[in-house]
């Protein structure tokens, strides 16, 4: 199949949702019920958009893992794939635990795939890819080590006026692509800028820990967001 033809989502039999829970070490009937009438069933057969409401625990996440193991196994495009976005990584440990040993589950977490959090395509998709294109080699995408290495940065009578008002390491995110920081608090109601010796020291270390490769994690959303300014034919 061309990938430069019209997507079209492929049909789910009741065939392959037994296929699906023998994958999962369930019984053939688990989502169709003994008189074949069970909702999951039309949930896990249906290709519109849909709303799924059920409590915690009900098994939801093994639903959406059955129906993404049908579609990998019937999947035939190369540069096209399937995009799970969840607040947590919650099916795709159990695509990993249930589904790791199969040929589908293997597909699900490979190229051109993609299932975790939102955090995790922003960095693999988006905010990754654009850092490299700008000379930047990532070491580490993590706060606090980040945070803590610009801050032994700062001279020390840099740091000492912060501290006196109150920052701490928790201050050095850079908020844009210029490394700003947003305002700085200063004494009582005020705010110093980026015509400060102060200012441009926090925005200096925020610059060369990008440079050597450490990032904050807030700080990926806003170089997607750079690249979405920047290129608007990415979207």
């Amino acid at each position: 199949m061309s990938d430069t033809a019209q997507f079209e989502m492929p049909t789910i039999s009741d065939e392959e949702t037994r296929w699906a829970c023998g994958q999962l070490g369930m019984k053939s009937n688990a989502f169709c019920g003994a008189a074949g009438d069970d909702m999951r069933a039309t949930v896990i057969r249906s290709m519109e958009c849909i709303d799924v409401a059920a409590c915690p625990g009900s098994g939801k996440t093994t639903l959406l893992v059955a129906k993404l193991a049908i579609l990998a196994s019937k999947w035939t495009h190369r540069t096209r794939g399937i995009c799970v976005i969840s607040h947590t990584n919650v099916a795709r440990n159990e695509i990993e635990t249930r589904l790791g040993h199969t040929a589908a589950g293997r597909r699900l977490l490979g190229h051109p795939h993609f299932i975790g959090t939102i955090h995790g395509f922003v960095n693999e998709f988006l905010a990754m890819p654009w850092l490299h294109s700008l000379g930047y080699r990532i070491k580490a995408i993590d706060t606090d080590l980040a945070q803590q290495r610009r801050w032994r940065a700062l001279p020390h009578n840099i740091r000492s006026g912060l501290e006196t008002n109150y920052h701490s390491a928790g201050l050095l995110s850079a908020k844009g692509p210029d490394f700003n920081v947003g305002a700085i608090r200063w004494r009582r109601n005020g705010a110093i800028g980026p015509e400060t010796a102060t200012y441009a020291a926090v925005r200096k270390v925020c610059q060369d820990s990008a440079a050597e490769g450490y990032f904050c994690y807030d700080e990926m959303f806003m170089w997607a967001h750079d690249l979405m300014d920047r290129v608007p034919s990415i979207l």
